[in-house]
């Protein structure tokens, strides 16, 4: 359906379903929040109970209604004045940009088993889920096992929600948090949940009454009286338990302790030994190695983001690089991904010790074009994991290749497009931090895609690393022919090497093949010389990778501005993010104030006299 098919609706009648539909979703189209107004079957007798849907057979009869969306639509006056509105059979709720402020007391009466809560970008001062009188959940919400508020209007951590005996998802970014001081005992539901999402505290921020701890990449200001009001006289007497019972074991220790000093002392000093090559095997590989080198593993990045060995599950492997292995896995109830150095190079120290920094720079870039890091384990440094997200589709290269033999490749204007534009975003974002992280290893096979179809960035690590010494080209068509100019003869090189790797892999993407060594060139040998050939003509300028008759000009014209040989005539991922959101979604260029005209935009990559790109 396009816009002109739209129909436009201002007011619903509540819905006769038949017993079939399991799922509803109202979403307003067009510019802001649209007004609809909800009316009862019997419009004589309007009430205050006006459900949006109920069974065609039976309306007395409840729905097989499990899934209720509704989305763009102005609800701020419903919510106050109507009771009843879902089915009391709902399990996901979604009100995303609904408008919401507070709600009426009535409006979610009948609900008892709604697991997947979303109150998204609305006006929420409070989550309206949990209770604050008691730990004992006794809302309609009782059951919320996944809650999403993000983009409201929170300004400190709603830590009522985990009064929902059942969460185990919390997402909160993008509120007003202007302190993330919590208890103890917040902090431990915060670290027990299996996926969790908020902002993070300004650099400026103080911990004077607590001290810092991290849990899901987040700091928390954990204070130092942790003790719960209600629970005080309990605790107390827990604690003095606890403490005569630790005494007690202390002084039997003691006594055994210098039993064995006095007349087991070659045995004391075997099992010294011993426990000494124990508790340092983490550190060492074995008692001929050196030492990795204990900065890194003090590093207090690895140290706040580690994750017990005990909690995870390795599956299968699904991919085998030069130097690591990637496992599907799953911690603590959730499906990740696992990658490990390989086994054949797990005992090397400088193999660890590079994973160290490969971790070191995951477990800080955070963005929604990145892969998800969520920790670090190990239990012997010769099992050194880094766990991230788990992508459903794959890598882009193998995607791009599987639908092109399924004889329905990705079309530019449904996959592609946002394909590039998400790859472009993660740049953007990798460049601008301070300093600068440069990928250095770009290509599909390190664009990872949800179920979605989603892309964002992975590997940043030892590949990306080894580059300044694989400039001389050994590492065959896995690396090589995504490399800019400047670094094949052995220039100095920033950021915009990546720009030219991400226009290689504009080819990769338009052509659903590698560049260079591909279908349009079966017949040519593929060896170490004629690679060589190729990276020399690259080096000179003097050859490109192909584009396909059907490749969109927008991105043709991307594709030449990366590729230039000078990095100085190459765009920034910025700039590239910019020109494609403007090709994407137009209507958004249309209606801004900074509209740039279609002449413009065709002229946009334009190479001045200059050498300049004008933006």
């Amino acid at each position: 359906m396009n816009d002109t098919e739209v129909l436009p609706i201002d007011t619903i009648r509540t819905l006769l379903v038949p017993s079939t539909v399991v799922s509803l979703s109202i979403t307003g189209v067009g510019d802001g929040l649209q007004s609809i107004s909800f009316v009862p079957q019997d419009v004589a007798l309007p009430g205050s109970n006006i459900p949006v849907a109920v069974n065609a057979d039976d309306a007395r009869d409840v729905s097989s209604i499990t899934a209720v969306r509704l989305e763009n639509i102005d609800m701020s006056l419903i919510v106050m004045n109507t009771g009843h509105f879902f089915p009391s059979t709902t399990l996901n709720l979604t009100m995303r940009n609904c408008g919401l402020e507070t709600f009426g007391f009535d409006f979610f009466q009948g609900l008892k088993t709604v697991e997947y809560l979303d109150f998204s970008e609305n006006n929420l001062a409070k989550p309206y889920a949990g209770n604050t009188i008691s730990k004992t959940c006794t809302t309609q919400f009782c059951a919320v096992q996944i809650l999403n508020l993000t983009g409201n209007q929170l300004t400190s951590f709603p830590s009522v929600v985990f009064n929902l005996d059942d969460l185990s998802e919390l997402y909160i970014r993008n509120n007003n948090f202007t302190d993330f001081n919590v208890t103890t005992s917040v902090f431990n539901s915060i670290s027990a949940l299996r996926a969790y999402e908020s902002d993070r505290p300004d650099d400026s921020a103080t911990c004077s009454n607590g001290t810092w701890k991290a849990a899901h990449r987040v700091k928390f200001c954990v204070l130092n009286d942790t003790a719960d009001t209600e629970d005080s006289s309990s605790d107390s007497k827990v604690l003095a338990y606890i403490a005569m019972t630790a005494w007690a074991v202390m002084i039997v220790l003691f006594i055994v302790f210098v039993w064995m000093k006095c007349f087991h002392r070659p045995d004391l000093e075997r099992m010294s030994s011993s426990s000494k090559m124990d508790s340092t095997r983490t550190s060492y590989l074995d008692e001929t190695r050196r030492e990795v080198n204990r900065a890194l593993l003090d590093d207090p990045v690895i140290v706040t983001n580690r994750i017990e060995y005990k909690h995870l599950r390795l599956g299968k492997c699904i991919s085998k690089g030069g130097f690591g292995l990637v496992f599907t896995g799953e911690y603590r109830g959730r499906r990740v991904a696992i990658k490990k150095i390989r086994p054949d190079r797990s005992g090397d120290v400088s193999e660890i010790e590079m994973f160290l920094k490969e971790i070191t720079l995951m477990a800080v870039l955070y963005h929604p074009r990145i892969v998800e890091f969520i920790g670090v384990a190990w239990d012997n440094l010769r099992h050194l994991s880094a766990v991230t997200e788990y992508m459903d589709k794959g890598d882009l290269r193998e995607v791009l290749y599987t639908f092109k033999e399924r004889g329905s490749p990705l079309s530019w204007e449904t996959h592609k497009a946002p394909i590039v534009l998400h790859i472009a975003e993660a740049l953007s974002y990798l460049h601008s931090q301070h300093p600068k992280v440069i990928h250095r290893d770009l290509k599909s096979k390190n664009v990872l895609l949800n179920m979605y179809l989603e892309a964002k960035l992975s590997d940043f690590g030892i590949s990306r690393m080894r580059y300044a010494i694989e400039t001389h080209m050994t590492a065959g068509v896995g690396t090589s022919f995504w490399i800019a100019p400047e670094i094949l003869i052995g220039q100095d090189y920033d950021e915009r090497a990546d720009i030219y790797s991400f226009g290689v892999l504009l080819s990769e993407i338009d052509t659903d093949d590698y560049p260079y060594w591909n279908d349009n060139h079966p017949n040519e040998p593929r060896g170490k010389i004629q690679e060589a050939e190729i990276l020399t003509q690259v080096a000179a300028g003097q050859i490109r990778p192909d584009f396909s008759v059907n490749c969109p000009e927008e991105i043709l014209a991307i594709a030449d501005a990366c590729l230039q040989r000078d990095p100085r005539d190459r765009p920034t991922a910025a700039e590239i993010v910019a020109v494609m959101q403007d090709s994407i979604y137009p209507s958004r260029r249309r209606s801004s104030s900074q509209y740039v005209s279609d002449d413009d935009l065709a002229s946009i990559w334009s190479v001045q006299s200059q050498n300049h790109i004008i933006l």
